[in-house]
């Protein structure tokens, strides 16, 4: 296995950008840019709501996935904005009834 990853200010953690099973079809300057690496993918776990990124350490030649929150979907998005306007709806709603019982 082959991988090109992001030469960052941190030496031991580098985001991996290319993964290529089947290196001998690549040219060298690429393979170049990268490392050969033994042994098997780590296969990242499913955390709902979480997306995750591949990191390497070209001293070590350890890999391993960190995670982070996804973004909403745009159901989610909806689903918030709906709330946010029933909310703005009930305040609105209780301030014409103030005006309106005075």
């Amino acid at each position: 296995m082959w991988i090109r990853y992001e030469k960052g200010t941190n030496a031991e953690k580098c985001r991996v950008i290319t993964i290529h099973n089947e290196p001998e079809v690549l040219p060298e300057e690429l393979l170049q840019q990268g490392e050969f690496l033994d042994g098997p993918m780590p296969e990242p776990d499913y955390l709902p709501k979480k997306t995750y990124e591949l990191y390497f350490n070209p001293t070590t030649k350890e890999l391993w996935y960190e995670y982070s929150d996804a973004p909403p979907t745009p159901e989610e998005l909806k689903d918030i904005r709906i709330s946010q306007l029933e909310e703005q709806l009930r305040i609105t709603q209780e301030a014409v009834d103030a005006l309106l019982l005075r």
